[in-house]
């Protein structure tokens, strides 16, 4: 057997090489790992141009008489009131200054309901941006409340606890319906104000 001085220095040796291939083998890794992300994030160049951003607005319309009273107005018919069109100018402001920043092109288009109250708004957001009469999406049309149409909430409510109204379009179908509009909206025409 060998002497043991011999061994101790021997095994020291081994741990050492050990200790050397392992710290070798994680700086391997550590850079690997790191040229991976690096090759896996986008080189932008200055002089590239980047894709104009895909965007849209989307604005309530105004105030009218049916929101005052607090009745379900859904798909009846019920014109802005005064205040209803001062919220649709205010808002005109508020897009006009939002279109105007670092990569943000102007508004392109506005998109509406066929409801009155909405498209009257649509149409003051158009004239006010200097747009192209609103575009009438059908898909954008109101939730259908069914018996519930014209009633005050708190009445609706008290017959048809949590709004589970009869005859009415399902909130699931609205929410499909709307998604699918504004989708389209900024695939067909991105920068669109959709009321």
């Amino acid at each position: 057997p060998p002497a043991p001085a011999t061994s101790a220095a021997f095994a020291r040796r081994k741990r050492s090489s050990r200790s050397r291939r392992s710290a070798r083998s994680v700086a391997l890794r550590a850079w690997s790992s790191r040229e991976r992300a690096a090759s896996a994030r986008p080189r932008y160049r200055r002089d590239m141009r980047l894709p104009s951003p895909r965007r849209t607005a989307t604005v309530r319309q105004g105030e009218t008489d049916g929101t005052l009273a607090r009745r379900i107005q859904g798909r009846t018919e019920i014109p802005l009131n005064e205040t209803g069109r001062a919220q649709a100018r205010a808002a005109v402001q508020l897009l006009a200054d939002g279109a105007t920043g670092p990569g943000l092109a102007a508004w392109n288009g506005v998109r509406s309901s066929p409801m009155m109250r909405a498209l009257e708004t649509a149409t003051i957001l158009a004239n006010g941006l200097d747009l192209a009469h609103p575009h009438v999406d059908d898909a954008l049309m109101e939730r259908d409340f069914g018996p519930a149409e014209g009633l005050l909430v708190a009445e609706a409510e008290r017959r048809w606890p949590g709004l589970d109204i009869p005859q009415a379009e399902h909130p699931s179908a609205l929410a499909d319906r709307a998604a699918n509009a504004l989708l389209r909206a900024l695939d067909e025409a991105p920068g669109t104000v959709v009321v």
